[in-house]
């Protein structure tokens, strides 16, 4: 049965909302890939920021009003991050990602809520939840057929492709949704390294964590 909001509900069961509706693939957002590129804040860069959030937004059901300059401004931001943080000249995607996001979420260029959207209330309901969803799901895809070579260990530079998307819990996800709004609102906050212990442990203990279906 589908609920006037989307989701489908069945006698004797909660109410399940309906899932995200995620952008197509599109082969030129890859090409553009902002974690493998070696010179941060290209006018490709900001076009292809810009442009992912625009169809987040049109995928959900909401024409947008984006400030692209303001995306620019959170472009500006990675590299200042990545100086700070790491010593590395070549930094790993997985760092690229986390300071990407952490960037996006300092100068938060999206102003429109998704309240009222194909986003359900459980989501549009956290705050700053606009400017989460679209760096998270960004940098998802972008994660996603990346390259990773591992720089020592057993498999010393060997390359992998990161074939699979990353799954989580539609509970991990939520409150991977409200750190990321913290960082925004609060700076730092305990929020997303408590997440990350809490991957880690699950990853470490199979069958403890719930279910990825996100």
């Amino acid at each position: 049965m589908t609920s006037e909001k989307g989701g489908t509900w069945e006698p004797g069961k909660a109410w399940e909302p309906a899932p995200l509706i995620e952008p197509k693939h599109d082969e030129a957002f890859l090409s553009r890939n902002l974690l493998l590129n070696p010179v941060w804040k290209t006018e490709a860069d900001v076009v292809t920021l810009a442009t992912w959030s625009e169809k987040w937004y049109r995928e959900v059901g909401i024409e947008p009003l984006i400030n692209w300059k303001n995306v620019e401004k959170a472009i500006d931001n990675v590299q200042p991050i990545l100086n700070k943080n790491t010593h590395n000249a070549t930094p790993s995607i997985f760092k690229r990602a986390a300071a990407l996001t952490l960037a996006f979420m300092e100068v938060s260029p999206l102003d429109q809520s998704m309240a009222g959207s194909r986003i359900e209330d459980m989501l549009t309901n956290l705050n700053n939840h606009q400017n989460a969803i679209v760096v998270f799901e960004y940098c998802r895809r972008c994660l996603q057929g990346a390259k990773l070579i591992h720089s020592e260990g057993k498999f010393a530079g060997r390359e992998f492709i990161l074939k699979n998307k990353i799954a989580v819990s539609r509970h991990f996800y939520r409150d991977l949704i409200f750190a990321l709004g913290c960082e925004g609102r609060d700076s730092r906050s305990f929020h997303a390294y408590a997440l990350l212990y809490e991957s880690l442990a699950y990853k470490s203990n199979p069958g403890v964590s719930y279910e990825e279906t996100v």
